[in-house]
């Protein structure tokens, strides 16, 4: 895609400033953390791997553990130090029933953002001539 002219254009394609990224909102880790943690307790390394599971992409470790931290101090997760198989012990993650009850909050807002995406989609398919 061509910012700023056609592909064809003689016209210098301009540089965004916007710093417009395409991933996923920053704030939908931690309904995702707690979506996962709700599906089984698990450690923060795992959780790196679960999240590209969820189509989250590559996720910066520092984020999930601060969010993991965060979670964990308004009492919406729960820690404690697993037995080591190699190596050291690990901190798991399990959710609270704090959590359970944020996690149904932050799916209702899931929801309506859903249903506010589609409502774009259909019109840029109408825009285009397609249907979706």
């Amino acid at each position: 895609m061509v910012i700023g002219g056609e592909e064809d254009s003689p016209i210098e394609p301009c540089k965004p400033t916007s710093h417009f990224n395409l991933a996923p909102p920053r704030n939908f880790l931690y309904p995702a953390i707690l979506l996962l943690l709700a599906e089984e307790a698990r450690h923060g390394y795992r959780l790196l791997d679960a999240l590209l599971s969820v189509g989250f992409g590559p996720v910066d470790r520092a984020s999930v553990y601060r969010a993991l931290s965060e979670m964990e101090a308004d009492q919406f997760l729960q820690s404690w130090r697993a037995p080591a198989t190699a190596g050291s012990p690990r901190h798991v993650y399990g959710l609270t029933d704090s959590g359970m009850v944020a996690l149904r909050g932050w799916m209702a807002i899931v929801a309506e953002e859903r249903d506010a995406l589609d409502s774009v989609l259909k019109r840029f398919d109408v825009l285009l001539g397609e249907e979706r």
